[in-house]
């Protein structure tokens, strides 16, 4: 077995499967399937070795709740704020990311902890709902 624990779907290995073809297939990052299977041998496949395809509990799209953001900068007044949690998918890239929200860099440091934005598939970011109103 190439796992300890499985939270999702188990996968039983078929003649040509690789596990390229196993995340295209479940529509997974193969870093997250690798992840998962830790033993697993990636040049050496045997048909009927069972791989752990692992549940996503946050889905990729837009999960509106809202929250109250206390100030992350001493200047800016603590409000309230309608944010989508987002989870970053291999290939995403920060310019994607902003136009598909339609925010800048600066609304999107606001609300991440850090200076830095790490594009890491699995990694969630918080996104501010723009609204049309102004």
């Amino acid at each position: 077995m190439n796992f300890e624990y499985c939270e999702g779907k188990v996968h039983v290995v078929k003649e040509g499967d690789s596990l390229y073809k196993i995340s295209k297939m479940y529509d997974m990052s193969l870093a997250l399937i690798m992840r998962a299977n830790p033993y697993v041998d990636v040049y050496d496949l045997k048909v009927g070795s069972e791989i752990c395809i692992p549940v996503i509990m946050e889905k990729p799209e837009k999960q509106k709740r809202p929250i109250t953001m206390p100030s992350l900068v001493p200047d800016l007044p603590t409000m309230q704020e309608s944010i989508v949690s987002y989870v970053i998918k291999e290939g995403d890239t920060l310019e994607g990311i902003l136009e598909q929200f339609d925010i800048d860099v600066k609304d999107l440091l606001k609300f991440n902890t850090s200076n830095k934005i790490w594009l890491k598939p699995g990694a969630t970011l918080i996104i501010p709902e723009v609204s049309d109103e102004e």
